[in-house]
């Protein structure tokens, strides 16, 4: 007889998760082909397409069927080989046990000899439109190597019982791989620009920091393989549509100073607010996005990693009215094309989408003024927003969803976890306390307060133009990124504070050895290097194993 539960390792609901994305993805493309071929049936008892538009349909529904296929392939295997919950002893090749995906130390004897410090090992990827960054403290100079052999998937979650198993005293963690767009606000933004190679301006600041506390002992040990790309809509809006030029032929001779600032900057808003240019900065945020992961996915093979969203300003309206709507899907005179791929997180700083929301008529309000709350959620795994409480553009907007109001969650501060010399899972308990709602029934908090800095309480109106742009440059808003990426680990740690265990050491499950004199070299080249988010030159030799990074 057949147990009721089984044990289901992560990686496996991580693959299924994957392949139905895959499935979701196809069966929308194959939903906008059928309308419109609905759209052309209208016409008479017969129609008329191209054969390439048939064919193409054909390809799509091929897809879809592969997909399913895939995804049921799967599903049977779990079946066929998920272990009981009766077992009282799982095998060493059983893919469903916790020692399967997180290695423990007792492992160790059965590997290679380790080095006693190994450094996290760096991902090889082609140059990117990223910019390079020197490695002032680069410390790897040493000889490592990377195991190929070895496995790729998430922090699992421990098994029901409480054996001592499923509680190793040290976690050997796989990569998290993550992708994060970053949008920007109005006005002009060169630095977001592909190929700028410059180290001024927002985004350029941005990454440092990501690349600054990633290295920090936050999270030393946490592997994190993260690449950001920025999304640049401005010149798509300004520069080939001549709305500036007409602007300069209606503008007065006097305030040049303010008027040059609304042509950049405030109009965009108004623009943004028109179907025509709404429809043309959607579509350019849309497809910038949409040709990227595919071109990442192209230049990393077999990549699985996630996809989440940043954005600042305005650009919050825009990830928001993307994320809100369906592929095909027409509202206020803006037909959304879709993205290609799943939404993990979306982080909004200094967002009015709130009072968008309410200024375009879409809360509930009956005739009487009576609120009920209720908007439209975006389609993504998490949506979070970071308010400054100085920042005149920035509004909260747990009221609109829930009715309540409710203090704001203030942001972890980044300085004050360096200057404590915390370790990941000291944050990660200090994150759980903070964010967590205490009821469990509660609905989760999606409001977050950044810090207000001691001068600003005391000239806060002159501060508040500044407090809008400050989400780029502060480490708390970076740590709060991070932190939602690496909620795999969190989640796994937060299994053994629920237990009453106590917490292990974390490092990366990828063994690094020093390159012995003994190594049989088959081939020696130079190449582009990732570790975290700036990218270095090195010379790596290979041979029949292993891929050694010098």
């Amino acid at each position: 007889m057949k147990s009721p539960t089984v044990y289901l390792p992560r990686t496996a609901a991580d693959e299924l998760d994957t392949l139905v994305e895959q499935l979701a993805v196809a069966a929308m493309k194959a939903k906008d082909m059928s309308i419109a071929l609905a759209e052309k049936s209208n016409q008479g008892d017969h129609i008329e397409i191209q054969r390439s538009s048939l064919e193409s349909a054909t390809e799509t529904l091929r897809d879809c069927f592969d997909a399913v296929k895939r995804a049921m392939d799967v599903l049977q295997i779990i079946s066929d080989e998920a272990p009981c919950s009766d077992t009282t002893e799982l095998g060493r090749n059983s893919s469903d046990s916790f020692n399967d995906m997180l290695t423990t130390s007792d492992d160790l004897d059965e590997m290679d000899e380790i080095d006693e410090e190994p450094s996290p090992h760096p991902s090889m990827r082609e140059q990117s439109d990223e910019d390079d960054f020197d490695d002032d403290n680069d410390s790897s100079r040493h000889l490592n190597h990377i195991d190929s052999s070895t496995s790729i998937g998430m922090p699992p979650h421990s098994r029901s019982d409480n054996s001592i198993d499923d509680f190793p005293t040290e976690l050997k963690l796989d990569p998290m791989h993550h992708l994060l767009f970053v949008i920007h606000g109005i006005g002009e933004h060169e630095d977001f620009k592909a190929g700028n190679a410059g180290q001024d301006g927002d985004y350029p600041a941005f990454k440092a920091l990501f690349r600054a506390l990633q290295t920090s002992s936050l999270f030393h040990d946490v592997p994190l393989v993260l690449d950001l790309e920025s999304i640049e809509w401005h010149d798509a809006l300004h520069t080939p549509t001549g709305v500036d030029a007409v602007f300069d032929l209606i503008a007065p001779a006097g305030s040049k100073k303010i008027r040059a600032f609304n042509k950049r900057a405030f109009m965009d808003i108004l623009y943004y607010s028109s179907p025509k240019y709404g429809q043309l900065i959607v579509d350019a945020v849309t497809a910038q996005m949409n040709a990227k992961y595919a071109a990442y996915r192209a230049a990393h093979v077999g990549w699985t990693g996630r996809v989440s969203i940043f954005a600042h300003s305005l650009g919050t309206i825009i990830g928001y009215d993307i994320l809100t709507h369906a592929r095909g899907e027409t509202r206020r005179g803006i037909t959304f094309p879709g993205l290609d791929f799943p939404v993990d997180t979306y982080v909004a700083c200094g967002s009015p989408v709130p009072v968008m929301v309410l200024a375009r008529g879409d809360v509930n309000l009956d005739a009487c003024g009576v609120f009920t709350p209720g908007i439209r959620m975006p389609r993504c795994g998490r949506y979070a927003n970071l308010v400054h409480p100085s920042d005149p553009i920035a509004y909260r907007v747990e009221p609109l969803f829930y009715g309540t109001v409710a203090a704001s969650v203030a942001l972890v501060s980044a300085h004050q976890c360096k200057h404590e010399k915390m370790t990941f899972q000291a944050l990660a308990a200090l994150w759980d306390t903070l964010t967590t709602p205490a009821d469990e029934n509660a609905a989760p908090r999606l409001d977050f307060e950044t810090r207000r800095y001691r001068q600003e309480g005391l000239l806060e109106l002159a501060n508040a133009p500044a407090a809008h742009s400050t989400y780029w440059a502060s480490e708390d808003v970076v740590l709060f990124v991070l932190m939602q990426m690496a909620r795999p680990v969190a989640d796994a740690l937060r299994q053994y504070a629920a237990s009453g265990r106590p917490m292990p050491a974390l490092s990366h499950r990828h063994a690094l050895a020093t390159l012995s004199p003994a190594t049989c070299v088959d081939l020696v080249a130079s190449a582009t290097v990732k570790h975290h988010v700036a990218h270095h030159a090195r010379v790596v030799l290979l041979d029949d194993a292993h891929l050694f990074v010098v």
